[in-house]
């Protein structure tokens, strides 16, 4: 009686007191252990009672091999193994065999656990049950699915566990059709309207197999959902990036009265990610505050990871600082979420203090502090993480290698990021377009375009972002041929159509290579276009001196909609000096300024320079240069420099020539500037 009740100490007490007990008693005590999960004391009865000499039977050695299952006890679960087998107990005890496979299975040793089924002379479902669910835990769910398909040739009939295991493994291997079999077998019975795990199985199944319509179809056909089954359904709804859908579906599970639990919690956190939507975030946060859930490590991880990729890092890092324990996926959370929202400085910090603290980062970590390095061109830090990825033996690793051939490039060590490349055991189309992109930035086209025909002899084939740096290297080397054999590529893969991205690099290359019509032309095919498209479009114009299509792409742009930005205008400030447009080069930059509220960058400013020094008027030219509210380049006053000597302004060109004096910056051209100046004025001799 104590034994049943959760009292085995006192039950244990008061068998001591019994002077013969026999092997029922004994065996009474040891379940009652078994049944509280006490498997080690359990064991330790089965050691007093062999101690007084008390034989054990078929259900003594049953709780004694379920005790070793729960202790994982392995040794001495292959000892009583031994024993029961000399005694010949597993032939004619099936529920002897059942519980010796079913530890076997708890032990992960598969192959003794079948060893010992075909041992059992009679089986029943819980005998096919046991090595289903073993074969299906260790994901070996090709022969859980056989064990099923036997189950059904020996004319037993499965039962509830055997449909939950087996439809487990078809949603683990993509087993399509042999789960809609098993969905029909399950209909012809009418399980699904009697067994709710059935159904709940049904749902996680079709749900991994990405047919959430068919899951969607199980969950209404069910009379009756619990928490489990909603669970499952949003899950799968965001797993899928569904995020909407399982937002809705939340909506519905607190409607019906449903109560959410922490696995919720969690599916409605990643789909606040996939949508961006920090208020859903903020709105769940305040429920886990107010059920008491903040100290769950998995779920304010995940709410953690949520504000990080929603850019709220202010509240990612409360979050941070509030864990109870930090582990490498909070920490890397956080450090993705500073460099993926521009924080890059930030985001090498919160990696120095994570191995400050002992934390060893793992293969994101790295690949978010390389894209930090890359983007900051922090040479000192990543040389540090790039030792640290050799001593870990991560180079060969395809994110960790692709991120590093990616920060080499962007640090400039093309040498060394061909090096991590040719290291790499296993190559895709990323570190192909890594090391492409490489080559096409630091403007070496030939090496990025011969790269990119290697790429496609290996059988690799190039992504849209390949496409944009093969474009590149075509424009910087004026390799127009080569250009239009990649517009075949990418019109034969649809991509014109699909990624504007590609669209606008095209544009770009044909009127960097000298054919302006060919740009028009596949600007004109462009499905959407942006401020991009036009600055293409403008900036190519420009530097052909044509200012007429300059205007009419600029009308045409006010006409879509689309809002001018720095680059548009450098591209008309620059047509309008190289014709001598004065009043229309000053009217667009008071335009920049008051109409379109664009800030002027230095590259602006020197545009207006030499608009007005081409035109002679070096007066406002120098009064621009005095106005700025940007510090001149050296470039700047240098070109300047050149443009008095053409004019013969002396007055000007001291004034520059003495800033640039002050800043020790004057070369050989500055003198013979200056020189010619003063002897174009009749005033060499003059002090």
């Amino acid at each position: 009686m104590y034994a049943k009740f959760g009292l085995p100490t006192k039950a244990e007490a008061v068998l001591e007191e019994i002077p013969n007990a026999d092997t029922a008693t004994w065996n009474a005590l040891i379940s009652g252990y078994i049944k509280h999960d006490q498997g080690h004391e359990a064991l330790k009865c089965f050691i007093r009672m062999q101690i007084k000499g008390v034989p054990a039977d078929a259900i003594t050695y049953i709780c004694v091999v379920k005790a070793c299952g729960i202790t994982c006890s392995v040794e001495k679960g292959k000892s009583i193994h031994d024993e029961v087998k000399n005694k010949g107990l597993i032939k004619s005890h099936v529920k002897l065999g059942n519980a010796l496979v079913d530890m076997y299975v708890k032990f992960g040793m598969l192959e003794e656990a079948q060893e010992v089924f075909n041992q059992i002379s009679i089986r029943d479902v819980v005998s096919w049950n046991t090595l289903i669910a073993g074969y299906t835990k260790q994901g070996e769910s090709e022969k859980a699915i056989e064990c099923f398909e036997q189950l059904q040739l020996e004319d037993l009939h499965p039962d509830s566990i055997s449909f939950v295991c087996t439809l487990k493994a078809c949603g683990s291997i993509g087993a399509i059709q042999k789960g809609i079999e098993i969905h029909n077998f399950i209909l012809k019975r009418g399980l699904l309207q009697t067994d709710l795990a059935i159904g709940n199985a049904l749902i996680d199944m079709y749900s991994k197999l990405g047919m959430l319509d068919n899951a969607q179809e199980v969950f209404e056909k069910m009379p009756s959902r619990d928490l489990i089954s909603w669970n499952t359904m949003i899950s799968g709804y965001v797993k899928h990036n569904y995020g909407q859908r399982a937002l809705e579906s939340y909506e519905s599970m607190l409607h019906e009265g449903i109560f959410p639990d922490a696995i919720t919690f969690v599916s409605i956190l990643k789909a606040s990610q996939n949508l961006r939507s920090i208020d859903n975030a903020f709105q769940v946060h305040r429920e886990i505050l107010q059920k008491g859930l903040e100290l769950d490590i998995l779920l304010s991880s995940t709410l953690l990871d949520t504000y990080a990729k929603c850019g709220w890092l202010a509240d990612a890092k409360a979050v941070f600082l509030r864990l109870p324990f930090r582990d490498v996926v909070a920490w890397t959370s956080l450090i993705a979420g500073y460099a993926e929202h521009g924080y890059f400085i930030d985001a090498l910090e919160c990696f120095r203090q994570m191995l400050i603290e002992g934390i060893t980062p793992d293969v994101v970590t790295f690949v978010c502090s390389l894209k930090a390095c890359a983007s900051l061109k922090a040479l000192d830090q990543a040389k540090e993480i790039h030792s640290m990825i050799k001593a870990r033996r991560l180079v060969t690793n395809p994110e960790v290698g692709n991120a590093l051939v990616d920060m080499l490039a962007k640090c400039g060590l093309i040498v060394e990021a061909q090096k991590v490349f040719n290291q790499l055991t296993y190559l895709d189309s990323i570190s192909w377009t890594s090391l492409i992109g490489a080559y096409a930035e630091a403007g070496q086209g030939e090496e990025a375009l011969s790269c990119l025909d290697r790429m496609k002899a290996a059988g690799f084939t190039p992504n849209a972002v390949t496409y944009v740096f093969g474009l590149k290297a075509c424009s910087t080397i004026g390799a127009v041929g080569k250009g239009q054999e990649l517009h075949g590529d990418i019109c034969g893969n649809k991509l014109l159509k699909t990624d504007l991205v590609v669209g606008n690099a095209l544009v770009d290359m044909y009127f960097k290579c000298g054919l302006p019509g060919k740009g028009q032309d596949v600007f004109e095919k462009l499905v959407n276009r942006d401020v991009v498209s036009y600055n293409a479009l403008i900036t190519g114009y420009a530097q052909q001196g044509d200012v007429d299509n300059v205007e009419i792409c600029f009308e045409r742009m006010m006409e879509e909609g689309i809002s001018p930005g720095l680059v548009t205008f450098v591209g008309i400030l620059n047509v309008c000096s190289h014709v001598g447009l004065i009043y229309k080069g000053q009217k667009h930059f008071e335009a920049m300024i008051e109409n379109f509220q664009v800030t002027p960058t230095l590259e602006h400013y020197t545009c207006m320079i030499d608009l007005f020094c081409h035109a002679g008027q070096l007066s406002k030219a120098i009064g621009m240069l005095l106005r700025m509210p940007i510090d001149t380049d050296v470039i700047t006053m240098r070109s300047l420099l050149v443009a008095c000597q053409n004019w013969a302004n002396k007055e000007v060109n001291t004034h520059i020539f003495c800033q640039l004096l002050q800043l020790k910056e004057l070369d050989s051209s500055s003198y013979i500037s200056m020189l010619n100046t003063l002897a174009q004025s009749n005033r060499f001799g003059d002090n």
